[in-house]
């Protein structure tokens, strides 16, 4: 119980500490972003969004599929559809989108300046970037966009391929995978993505006069939650005017590509596998040679006793000669005992009237 206590109170006064360093973080970045950049709030509403009746009124309801250069010249002009709006970037069915400030790659945000407007995208990597340019589009028009073909012919994609729906309000960020074993270069204002506008069919469900009769686009998500209709739903308002990028990437941690790692990894094995190699052909070696080694041992205890036995054989072999040859000379003796012995008995018995020195000296006489 105590030694919990004791964790509680380390880890209460670490965990304020982490918060306030997090907070001075984000109030740096903050500061430096201001410092180095015009506008780092341009993603935020405007003051005069919101009043044109265009925003939710089509007065051109038999102009239908996809929005030429006139059209779309004309709804930024009406609803400042696009913002800022550069002429040049208007294509005959399309617009072309432009990097913008701030992008997050390998997990720290970061912020582009006219000093600093270079992006570099490396290998086997994701980048998530912001566009330039802020979108205000009516309930009746959507969107989409793409990566410029430029930049798909050099290795990089677009992570998806969004659709913009009515009603959107903000900045427009993506995230890009470079699938190319080089680094991908493009810098602060480049038109990086291309948009394009359709008119949807928003305007035929929803009576003009209704639309007609309302002030300014509150009273008209007002009235939509009011109304128990069937009419279309309009864009989400917790969603509007979110910060590009960073209302939008989840905050349970960073986000990178894992094709990234695993070429750290195939590079650390590069690096450290001919060393591993080396290392196991070595202890192969050892292994081998210990083998040998302790096999040649064997072979010479084996050599080393076959000798030793073949020794003794032979001082066997020495020794049962010997017995053999003393085995003869016993048995020649005892041959010639026998010998001795038949002639003995053979002899005829000496007479009785013999005198003892007769028989004696007759005794000597024999061989």
């Amino acid at each position: 119980m105590l030694l919990l206590c004791f964790i509680r109170w380390i880890m209460l006064p670490l965990c304020f500490i982490r918060w306030i360093m997090r907070s001075l973080g984000n109030l740096t970045r903050r500061i430096r972003w201001r410092m180095t950049s015009e506008d780092p709030d341009y993603w935020k509403q405007p003051v005069d969004c919101g009043s044109s009746d265009e925003l939710w009124l089509d007065r051109y309801k038999n102009v239908q599929g996809m929005l030429s250069a006139h059209w779309i010249k004309y709804y930024v002009d009406t609803v400042t559809m696009i913002s800022p709006f550069q002429l040049g970037n208007l294509k005959p069915a399309g617009y072309e989108l432009t990097l913008g400030p701030s992008y997050y790659i390998n997990g720290r945000y970061k912020w582009l300046t006219p000093k600093r407007p270079h992006l570099e995208i490396p290998p086997n990597s994701i980048v998530f970037v912001s566009m330039q340019e802020r979108l205000i589009l009516p309930h009746y028009i959507a969107a989409r966009f793409n990566l410029s073909i430029q930049y798909i012919y050099q290795g990089l994609l677009l992570g998806t391929g969004p659709q913009v729906d009515p009603g959107f309000k903000g900045v427009l960020g993506c995230p890009l995978h470079n699938i190319s074993n080089q680094s991908i270069g493009m810098k602060l204002g480049d038109a990086i993505a291309k948009i394009d506008f359709l008119k949807t069919t928003w305007g035929h469900n929803n009576p003009t006069k209704q639309l007609e009769a309302i002030e300014d686009e509150r009273a008209l998500y007002l009235q939509a939650q009011q109304s128990k209709s069937d009419a279309a739903p309009l864009f989400n308002a917790s969603k509007l005017w979110r910060e590009p990028i960073r209302g939008y990437v989840s905050n349970r941690g960073s986000v990178s590509s894992s094709i990234d790692s695993v070429n750290r990894e195939l590079q650390t094995f590069r690096k450290y596998g001919f060393t591993a190699f080396i290392g196991a052909v070595v202890a192969s070696v050892l292994t081998v040679a210990g083998v040998l080694y302790t096999g040649l041992g064997i072979f010479n205890d084996i050599k080393v006793g076959r000798e030793s036995q073949n020794d003794s054989i032979r001082k066997l072999e020495v020794d049962s000669q010997t017995d053999r040859t003393a085995i003869q000379s016993i048995d020649a003796r005892m041959s010639r005992i026998e010998s001795i012995l038949q002639q003995e008995v053979s002899q005829p018995a000496i007479p009785a009237n013999v005198g003892l020195e007769g028989a004696t000296e007759k005794a000597d006489e024999q061989p």
